[in-house]
C-alpha cells in the first residue's frame, strides 16, 4: 500500500471558470488545503492474464469502491507551511514503514499541480495526488524473484528447454505463451543456486522515447551481479547450461578468487558472479546515456538523499563508469556507462588483482574498497532459493 499526500485545488470559487496553465511558482496559489489519501491497489487485478495485450490495467486495480480513502482532516494551505518539507510517517502495527520527507520526492508539489495543469482544467474541490517519497509499500523480506535471458526465436526456446531437461535441470514451466507484461514465448527454471531464471523470445519492446543530452535518467539495464556461496560451481553451470562465457576474473592474494564477469555477447559481462556467504543479489545496474548523463544522475541520487557506497570511479575489468547507491529497501544499485564491448574471437580472458587501487578504480576518484563497502552487497539471504516467483 502507497501513501501519496493529497491536496485540494480550490481557486476560482462558485461558479467561475477554472484558472489557466500555471506556472511551478504560482501552482501553489490554487491550493485550497492538504490531506492524506491511501492510494489502494489491488495488486492481483494489475495485470490482465486474459487479455495479455492490455498489459497492467490500473483502471480495475485502482478503482473499486471504497479505495482512495481521504483524510480524516483536510488542512487548510496556509496552517501548513512548507509542502515541499513535510515528514510523512507510515506505521503498520505498531512498525514504522516510512519515516521520509517530500523534499526527497523527485518532482515538488509545486511542479506537479503546474504539469497537471497543462493538461488538465483544474477545478474547484479537484484533488490531486502527488504521490510520496520513499519508505512506502515496503515487502516484509526481500527476494529475487526473476532474472530473464532474450532467445533470438521462440524454435532457440524450445531447443534450450529440451537441453536443460536432458541436463537435468529442474523446470518450473514448459515452453509456452509469457503471461507477464510484454508477452513473448518463454519458460522458467531454477539455476544451481536456485534462482529462478527464465529465457524467452518474441517479447514486444516496451513504448520508449530517446533520453536526450543531459537527462540523467537510466538508458536500459546494462548487467547483473549475483552472490554465490560457490564461485565456480555456478560459473560452471552457467556455463554448461546457457552457454555464458568468461570475461574476466578479480582475486586477491588473501581472499582468492571473487568476482567472474561473464557475457553472452560482445558486452563484457551481462552478468557477475561474486563470492558470498549466501545466494543472494549483488547489485542491479543501469547504464546512463553517457559520461555527463552519468555524473549528473549520480549528482542527482546523492541530493536525492540517498546514501552512496562506492564512487564515482572507472574499473579496469569492463572499463566502466561506477557508481553504487543503496536504495530504500538496502539493495545496491549502479550508475555506469561505456561498458566496454570486446572481440570475441581474440579475447583471452584476464584476472586483476583487485587490491590494488587501480584495478578497483582507474581514475582514483572513489572512496577506497574495503571489506565494509564490499558487506553493503552480501544482501540479505534470498528466501526464494527453489521457489517459483507468484508472477
Amino acid at each position: 500500500m502507497v501513501r501519496p499526500a493529497g491536496l485540494g485545488t480550490g481557486a476560482g470559487g462558485g461558479d467561475l471558470p477554472p484558472r489557466p496553465p500555471r506556472l511551478p511558482e504560482e501552482a501553489l496559489e490554487d491550493v485550497a488545503g492538504y490531506t492524506i489519501a491511501n492510494d489502494l491497489t489491488d495488486r492481483a487485478g494489475v495485470f490482465r492474464r486474459d487479455m495479455p495485450p492490455i498489459g497492467t490495467d490500473w483502471l480495475r486495480s485502482k478503482n473499486a469502491p471504497g479505495f482512495t480513502p481521504l483524510g480524516p482532516w483536510l488542512i487548510p494551505a496556509g496552517s501548513v507551511g512548507d509542502p515541499g518539507d513535510l515528514r510523512l510517517t507510515l506505521r503498520l502495527n505498531g512498525e514504522t514503514m516510512q519515516d521520509e520527507s517530500t523534499k526527497d520526492m523527485v518532482f515538488s508539489v509545486a511542479r506537479m499541480v503546474s504539469y497537471v495543469s497543462q493538461t488538465a482544467r483544474l477545478l474547484p474541490g479537484d484533488l490531486v495526488l502527488t504521490g510520496s517519497p520513499a519508505g512506502s509499500g515496503r515487502a516484509d523480506e526481500k527476494r529475487l524473484d526473476l532474472v530473464s535471458y532474450g532467445a533470438a526465436t521462440q524454435q532457440d526456446v524450445d531447443t534450450l528447454a529440451e537441453r536443460l531437461l536432458a541436463g537435468d535441470v529442474q523446470l518450473i514451466t514448459r515452453p509456452g505463451e509469457v503471461k507477464t507484461p510484454g508477452g513473448g514465448y518463454g519458460f522458467r527454471f531454477f539455476d544451481v543456486d536456485g534462482r529462478t531464471v527464465e529465457v524467452s523470445a518474441d517479447v514486444r519492446a516496451r513504448r520508449h522515447r530517446r533520453v536526450e543530452e543531459k537527462e540523467s535518467v537510466p538508458v536500459r539495464l546494462s548487467h547483473v551481479v549475483l552472490n554465490s556461496p560457490d564461485l565456480d560451481r555456478t560459473r560452471a553451470w552457467y556455463e554448461r547450461h546457457l552457454g555464458f562465457a568468461l570475461s574476466d576474473t578479480l582475486s586477491s592474494p588473501h581472499m582468492g578468487e571473487v568476482m567472474h564477469f561473464m557475457r553472452i555477447s560482445s558486452q563484457h559481462h551481462s552478468m557477475a558472479l561474486a563470492k558470498g556467504p549466501h545466494t543472494s543479489l549483488h547489485h542491479v545496474s543501469f547504464e546512463m546515456r553517457g559520461i555527463d548523463e552519468y555524473m549528473r544522475g549520480s549528482g542527482r541520487v546523492m541530493r536525492a538523499g540517498f546514501r552512496k557506497v562506492w564512487g564515482p570511479g572507472r574499473h579496469v575489468a569492463g572499463d566502466n563508469t561506477f557508481t553504487y547507491f543503496l536504495d530504500p529497501h538496502g539493495n545496491t544499485v549502479e550508475y555506469t556507462t561505456e561498458l566496454e564491448e570486446l572481440d570475441e574471437d581474440t579475447w583471452h580472458p584476464h584476472v586483476y588483482d583487485f587490491s590494488q587501487p587501480e584495478v578497483t578504480d582507474q581514475w582514483g576518484t572513489a572512496n577506497p574498497m574495503n571489506e565494509l563497502i564490499a558487506k553493503e552487497s552480501f544482501n540479505d539471504i534470498d528466501r526464494s532459493c527453489f521457489v517459483a516467483p507468484p508472477v
